[in-house]
């Protein structure tokens, strides 16, 4: 998040998903999600096309409040799925998580 801007969330419901393009380390995301659990979230999930899993994003998901982050094939994730349990990779987006 932008140090400069200030994030306002009002929540009416308690499950929220969460899309990017890509996850990066995920810094911006666990950040987020922080803010939406302060709010009143009871579960988040991350959505993301390519899951560029680069520097700490394993050990932040891992960390992290998130229920699970789910990215597409565009990227090898064999390695990544070994180090967390949260990751679930997809071809496509056709999934359960209610």
């Amino acid at each position: 998040m932008h140090k400069n801007r200030s994030m306002k969330v009002v929540l009416h419901i308690r499950t929220l998903i969460m899309f990017r393009l890509s996850v990066l380390d995920s810094g911006v995301a666990c950040c987020c999600i922080c803010r939406l659990h302060e709010a009143g979230a009871a579960k988040v999930y991350a959505i993301c096309t390519h899951g560029i899993l680069s520097g700490n994003a394993i050990t932040n998901i891992n960390n992290s409040q998130f229920e699970c982050v789910v990215v597409t094939d565009t990227i090898p994730q064999e390695n990544s799925m070994r180090l967390s349990s949260k990751l679930q990779v997809t071809y496509r987006f056709e999934f359960d998580i209610f």
